[in-house]
């Protein structure tokens, strides 16, 4: 299990994985015909097990129907897109979709996010969608279409007011799961990740679409640092969910090209208008090192340093030089009561003063291990249980990662897309699809259930 999964874990041990097994099925799910949004396939329903529908973000008006044959794992798509509003300028963002098997509907949502490359509302991403099936045949009701302003609905709400029109690094909404379960309508959040705690907020699905005063609950899930929700589905006794990153950090943090030294992903902070890095510390043997990020300064790559205590001697210690380019190291201020010691000797080169190592370099111990380029760091995407009230929800397994399609961005797909296809008390078949993967790509599962571990998360 990675740091990551494990992230905050407040109140009681790390996540359990002992109540599930999960296991890839040598089954397989073929797409027959054309997804109209190959490469963005986001959420999926279905409403009696046979009739289906796509959410792909990057569809303009609408959703794309099928039929699921599970026995025979195979999935056949129409050939044209069911318009849900005819009127959009840009795509409608739909990420997430869900099933009222009952009634025969499906709901679908935009994410309500700021878009990621300016930053600015896109009234688009606003909507909640239901719309209705014929109960013999499946087919999308044209006449049978609700649209309401979901942004609208989550702005009554204080916490989601909050954190509404904003950015993901600034902690901003950002819808990508859905589910309906008893008159509800479950709406997970890939962002904010506040502390290492995740949410699900839920309210009543008719009063939702009827424009009525609506009772927000939310849910605070402790899935670790920077994950958020990607999917959720209704199962007995409670959801499944996929969790991945939120995508507010990813390739922002600086990166050494040292082989032996660690770099901290420092959270800027501000001092006499000066933008310094304040690094997480490293432990090292007896000493405490704080290993610095990277600062860009002009063309000039300058390390930061931290302060180490040694012997009650505050020591500035420098960090390597970065492949290819060179490194100035500043010493940091000396600290109130104490003596800072610059332990480098000045060598002059062109006229430029280069900080030089005085000291032997220590052996890097385990904690001290290089980071990786952002670029190279594979996420990770996990399926977790959760009962759906203030229980801690259980993880279950890493989901698989395919091969991203080579026009799409990134080396491997992103698992966003849930759809239970069995269900019984000893276990599921689920699929999940990959945003960023040829037709999503869908990976079976066969989800065992060996009872749950409980526990309150919160008072």
């Amino acid at each position: 299990m990675t740091s990551a999964l494990v992230g905050l874990m407040l109140g009681s041990s790390a996540l359990s994985a002992e109540s599930w097994t999960l296991k890839a099925s040598d089954k397989t799910l073929k797409i027959n015909g054309k997804l109209l949004d190959p490469l963005n396939v986001s959420g999926i329903a279905s409403v009696n097990g046979s009739g289906l529908i796509f959410a792909c973000d990057e569809l303009h008006h609408g959703v794309q129907a099928g039929r699921l044959d599970w026995k025979n794992g195979e999935v056949t798509v129409e050939d044209s897109e069911f318009s849900l509003a005819a009127d959009t300028k840009k795509e409608l963002d739909l990420e997430s979709a869900a099933a009222d098997p009952e009634h025969h509907r499906y709901y679908t949502c935009g994410s309500c996010s700021v878009s990621r490359k300016k930053g600015k509302e896109s009234p688009d991403r606003q909507w909640l969608f239901r719309v209705d099936a014929d109960a013999k045949t499946g087919a999308l009701l044209a006449d049978k279409v609700v649209k309401v302003s979901l942004r609208d609905a989550m702005n009554t709400d204080a916490f989601l007011h909050e954190h509404m029109d904003k950015s993901a690094a600034e902690l901003g909404i950002d819808v990508e799961g859905l589910a309906f379960k008893e008159g509800r309508l479950w709406f997970g959040l890939r962002s904010p990740n506040v502390n290492g705690w995740g949410f699900v907020v839920a309210a009543q699905a008719d009063a939702l679409l009827a424009k009525k005063a609506v009772i927000w609950q939310r849910f605070e899930l402790p899935l670790g640092e920077d994950l958020g929700i990607r999917d959720i589905a209704p199962v007995k006794g409670g959801f499944l969910l996929i969790a991945g990153p939120t995508g507010a950090r990813h390739g922002s943090a600086p990166q050494a090209e040292s082989s032996s030294e660690s770099v901290a992903k420092a959270a800027p902070a501000t001092k006499d208008e000066e933008t310094v890095a304040k690094p997480a510390l490293a432990a090292k043997g007896e000493e405490t090192v704080a290993k610095p990020a990277l600062a860009a300064k002009g063309g000039e790559t300058v390390a930061k340093p931290a302060l180490a205590a040694k012997g009650g001697e505050t020591v500035a210690k420098p960090a390597l030089a970065a492949k290819g380019k060179e490194t100035v190291a500043k010493a940091a201020p000396a600290a109130k009561g104490k003596e800072t010691v610059a332990r480098a000797a000045s060598a002059a080169k062109g006229g430029e003063t280069v900080a030089k190592a005085a000291e032997e370099k220590k052996p890097a111990s385990k904690q001290e291990v290089e980071a990786k380029p952002a670029a190279e760091v594979k996420p990770v995407f996990s399926l977790f249980f959760w009962p759906g009230d203030t229980s801690r929800p259980t993880l279950i397994g890493e989901l698989q990662q395919p091969p991203a399609d080579k026009e799409a961005k990134g080396a491997h797909g992103k698992p966003e897309a849930l759809l239970v296809l069995n269900e019984t008390a000893e276990k599921m078949d689920v699929a999940v699809f990959s945003d960023g993967a040829t037709n999503g790509a869908p990976v079976l599962y066969e989800v065992a259930r060996k009872g749950r571990t409980e526990g309150p998360i919160r008072k």
